[in-house]
């Protein structure tokens, strides 16, 4: 076997170990799981709930990663029911979105940055802790969070409440997209005209949404279809996909009306994550 697929492949199995320990009654059910031309899941796992798993191991989770972690849980999202028909699984529940685990033995700081940005209920970063010694070898995760920087020992909650669902509905929806999307970037302009609220980053268009329809719609860039936000899952997706575009508007150049010049205020990323970025272009 190739060495850094040896590598790779120990990494792996170290995972799977450990997730299998820490997540009780979990059964993988797919293997190298790609959705579309989206990054492949390490594995796709069914929790004891009945909720679903999407785990990506990487031996060092860089910032590239995070973006393309978002874009795989969107389309997971998307596919859950058909999904599930295939694999012979019971039907989605609303009360329990997909979870994704990106698991890796080192975080670049690329990474840490855009990883602070995502739901914590939605998408967890684990630390694959490794020992070993002449007689035995294990493995074990520890979360990322930084409240929370200790080996896990059971499985955490993975689906909202019935309450929270419910109380999802009475929340002002603009004002909790905007408490999320300032996170991405402090410099992000809201204007709003009526029920139409625009969500802008220098000079360019992130999203809008349409709050007079029930659902509320939103539209993310140029895309074709608007997406109903009925919903925190619905809100996961539409988060992931403007993480999408501010990445496309602000880190790749030759994006829409040119680069946008997010190096020159630093709102979470460093120069050297932003070069990072340009050089994924």
């Amino acid at each position: 076997m190739v060495p850094g697929l040896e590598r790779e492949d120990s990494t792996v199995g170290a995972a799977l170990s450990a997730f299998v320990k820490t997540f009780a009654n979990a059964r993988v059910v797919e293997r190298d799981l790609a959705l579309g031309d989206g990054r492949a899941w390490s594995w796709l796992a069914e929790l004891a709930d009945g909720g679903l798993c999407a785990v990506l191991v990487v031996e060092e989770a860089r910032a590239q990663d995070a973006a393309e972690l978002l874009d795989a849980l969107a389309r997971l999202d998307e596919g859950e029911a058909q999904l599930r028909v295939l694999l012979g699984l019971a039907p989605p529940e609303r009360e329990r979105p997909a979870r994704a685990l990106l698991i890796a033995e080192r975080f670049s700081r690329g990474y840490l940055q855009l990883a602070q940005f995502v739901d914590p209920e939605r998408v967890e970063s684990l630390e694959l802790l490794r020992l070993r010694s002449r007689e035995r070898a294990s493995a074990s995760l520890s979360s990322m969070r930084s409240s929370e920087r200790r080996p896990l020992a059971v499985s955490p909650a993975l689906r909202p409440s019935r309450a929270a669902v419910e109380d999802f509905r009475e929340v002002d929806m603009l004002a909790l997209l905007h408490q999320r999307l300032v996170r991405l970037d402090p410099q992000l302009e809201v204007e709003r005209d009526g029920e139409l609220t625009v969500f802008r980053v220098y000079g360019h268009e992130l999203a809008r949404v349409e709050a007079g329809r029930q659902p509320p719609t939103a539209q993310i860039g140029a895309a074709a279809l608007a997406l109903e936000l009925d919903g925190p899952p619905a809100v996961e997706v539409f988060l992931a996909r403007v993480v999408e575009r501010y990445l496309e508007l602000g880190c790749w150049t030759g994006a829409e009306g040119g680069p946008a010049s997010l190096a020159l205020v630093e709102p979470l990323l460093t120069h050297e994550e932003l070069a990072a970025f340009r050089e994924l272009a």
